[in-house]
């Protein structure tokens, strides 16, 4: 069971590398940009575009805000 609890745990902090990994997509799959479109709503962004959410990403306290 330790190995389940250590992969769940993985799951629950995005790590930098995810985060470029997919701030390098021009165009997501819809899951991908419905879940930065609901980031945004989320951290209260006035705007709602693909190109929003690689900005609201490349943001170094973007993890912490989260």
């Amino acid at each position: 069971m330790p190995a389940l609890i250590e992969a769940q745990q993985d799951l629950d902090t995005p790590k930098a590398a995810d985060i470029t990994e997919m701030r390098s997509f021009a165009n997501p799959v819809d899951a991908l940009r419905l879940i930065g479109y609901c980031m945004l709503i989320y951290l209260g962004q006035p705007s709602i575009s693909w190109k929003d959410v690689r900005a609201v990403m490349a943001d170094m306290k973007f993890i912490r805000n989260l």
